[in-house]
């Protein structure tokens, strides 16, 4: 029987000081979203209002890539969890401003794909 990770055995990431809360009402730090797990990886979003990144690491928490998306500029912050799928890592990205949905390559964090998306004031949950 293989186990599956739960969120202890997960690496703890702490994201650089610069990268978390600043004057973005609603930013979200050290990783208050869910992060995604596969059997080599684990990814996470550190979303501030100067970076949106995107990091994978490895199980011992080694860091193995990270793709910063920009500015992120919203009053409610950054609610939606990446997801695997095909080998690519599905972001989106809503926000007051430029808005996408982007899949990254699982493996390099390299752009596969971007869709944009229409910027509403607002939220849901």
């Amino acid at each position: 029987m293989v186990g599956h990770p739960t969120v202890h055995d997960l690496p703890r990431v702490e994201p650089e000081p610069d990268e978390v809360g600043g004057d973005c009402p609603g930013a979200v730090g050290r990783t208050g979203l869910q992060p995604v797990v596969d059997r080599d990886r684990v990814v996470a979003l550190f979303v501030s209002r100067d970076n949106f990144w995107v990091r994978a690491f490895d199980h011992s928490g080694k860091e193995l890539w990270s793709r910063d998306l920009g500015r992120f500029m919203s009053q409610h912050g950054h609610g939606a969890s990446p997801i695997i799928h095909d080998d690519k890592v599905i972001v989106t990205n809503d926000q007051d401003g430029e808005s996408f949905v982007i899949a990254l390559d699982v493996r390099t964090g390299e752009p596969a794909w971007t869709s944009p998306r229409r910027a509403v004031k607002g939220g849901a949950a």
